[in-house]
Formats: C-alpha cells, structure tokens, sequence
C-alpha cells in the first residue's frame, strides 16, 4: 500500500480509538511513517505501545509520552495541543 493509503486508514483508527487524542494518535503515525531505520521505527513502536496500551499512568508511561512528544517537535510538526 501507499503510504496516503495507510495515512487514510491512520486516521480513520485515530478518530475510532483516540478521539479524545486524535492529533496526537497521527503524529504518532507520521512518525512512524518518517522513520529512516529499523532501529528509531521500534523506539517509537515501543513508545506508543507503552503510552496506549497502559491502563494508567506512571512513570514509565510518562517517559514514553515525553520521548514521543520530543521526537514530535523535533520534526516540527508538534503544536501546543497536548502539552
């Protein structure tokens, strides 16, 4: 598939799973998209696996938000939204 394939299929999850974090959820698909190797595409699998997955919050959890968070900005495509 091409990748506005797997974009539009993105969003539509994000809308179904995330409504409440539905831009966040897409910038964390769009850096999954952007991964230039194996190694930063399975940092950024086990960030959000740990931040979605969890039934609550910790610390482990908020050091995975923050690594998502940074690496979102980084890119420049983070905004204000969830800070």
């Amino acid at each position: 598939r091409c990748l506005s394939h797997i974009m539009k299929n993105a969003k539509d999850l994000c809308k179904k799973r995330l409504e409440k974090h539905y831009k966040f959820g897409m910038h964390v698909f769009g850096l999954l998209a952007c991964s230039s190797n194996l190694k930063d595409f399975d940092g950024i699998i086990l960030s959000a696996t740990v931040v979605f997955k969890s039934p609550c919050s910790g610390p482990e959890v908020q050091k995975h938000l923050q690594n998502l968070k940074l690496l979102i900005n980084q890119t420049g495509n983070g905004d204000d939204e969830e800070k």
